[in-house]
């Protein structure tokens, strides 16, 4: 004859981890019949009370939306006019700062003070040119009026046009420097000349790298500091060459951050490379990171999943599988008395799996209408 035995659970430590509703009792016994027969499934008895003060359920294979996954790895990264970097179109010593990294900033804002003489020998340089430029611009209209009365000679006529246009780009040329120097060409003609140069954050965000200090010379070859806009971060993922040809525009992406977690982040491709690096054979997917994300910063390592194609098959809610060694279990209601359930503990075949709901390879496991236990299977286990 078959023999079989009784092992009994503590259900304080189950009450403790699945229910809050347990007010009229605080410990229980499940009663669990294992047949040391491999042919038969074992058995878990739960009573209706147990199964109501642990908060348990009961579900049914169902259908669900799965999609082919393509796993890949990458960073978190900003487009290039994101990203920008500070320094001097001449050199000089930093007179004046007020910022550390982390800081935000906004277009045009003043970042840093220079000082260097060599401003005010430009901005005389400017002046002289100026002063130049109006007498040849005289001189030259003089000439042309004399020329058309044959009263002056015309090779000096153009000699006088030849001084005027080589004064008139040095002027410009002068003008655009003092410019890019910041410095208000308008003071400079009324002779407000000044020794320093403010320098300004050409975009808006944070700084991210300084390497400035009170009295250090900068020449124009030294990055002051560096700003990157966060508000447009992406996704720069490497995706192997046998996979490209799944990714399309569009597709959702599922990433998480190793270093700050295991939370999911969503986001969607929007385009990938069109050339493989020979190195690894693999190509660049770059992607949108959708906007009710936190904010990230950028070089982040991420690991993601591209999901590629789509496709209906039988499932059961995440929760209702239970993983051991290697195995998918479920516990399937076998039958139902007056004051308990008797659940018979099957073997699955699992496949993909979503955010709520596993793939079942073999639904013929479980017949249409059997019962299925959701909440409570893996404490029961």
């Amino acid at each position: 004859m078959k023999s079989s035995y009784k092992i009994f659970f503590d259900l304080t430590a189950l009450f403790v981890l699945i229910s809050c509703n347990s007010n009229h009792q605080t410990t229980a016994d499940i009663q669990t019949n294992v047949s040391p027969d491999a042919e038969n499934n074992n058995e878990v008895i739960v009573t209706k009370e147990q199964f109501s003060s642990a908060g348990m359920s009961l579900t049914q294979i169902d259908t669900a939306v799965f999609y082919d996954v393509v796993n890949t790895k990458g960073y978190l990264d900003v487009p290039p006019d994101k990203k920008a970097f500070v320094s001097t179109f001449l050199g000089g010593y930093i007179k004046k700062i007020n910022l550390l990294p982390g800081d935000k900033v906004r277009k045009g804002q003043v970042l840093l003070t220079l000082v260097n003489p060599e401003y005010l020998e430009l901005q005389q340089a400017y002046i002289e040119v100026k002063e130049e430029l109006n007498y040849l611009k005289a001189e030259y209209e003089r000439q042309e009026s004399l020329a058309a009365e044959n009263i002056a000679s015309r090779k000096y006529l153009e000699k006088v046009r030849s001084d005027y246009n080589q004064a008139l780009t040095k002027f410009n040329s002068l003008k655009e420097k003092l410019k890019l120097l910041n410095i208000n060409t308008n003071d400079v003609e009324n002779n407000h000349l000044t020794s320093e140069i403010k320098l300004l954050a050409p975009i808006s965000g944070y700084i991210v790298e300084l390497n400035a200090t009170l009295g250090k010379y900068m020449s124009p070859s030294d990055i002051i500091l560096s700003i990157i806009n966060t508000d447009h971060v992406h996704l720069e993922l490497s995706v192997f060459e046998k996979d490209i040809l799944k990714i399309k525009k569009g597709q959702i992406i599922r990433f998480r951050i190793p270093n700050t977690g295991n939370e999911i982040y969503t986001g969607s491709v929007f385009l990938k490379g069109n050339a493989v690096n020979s190195k690894n054979r693999s190509i660049l997917v770059h992607g949108h990171v959708n906007k009710n994300n936190p904010e990230f910063i950028t070089g982040m390592y991420v690991e993601a999943s591209i999901l590629t194609r789509k496709s209906v098959a039988p499932s059961l809610p995440a929760k209702a599988v239970i993983e051991s060694d290697n195995k998918s279990f479920i516990l399937v209601l076998k039958s139902e008395k007056q004051d308990q359930f008797i659940f018979e503990k099957k073997l699955i075949k699992t496949g993909r799996q979503s955010e709520k709901n596993i793939e079942v390879l073999n639904p013929e496991v479980v017949n249409k209408n059997e019962k299925i236990l959701k909440n409570g299977a893996f404490y029961l286990l």
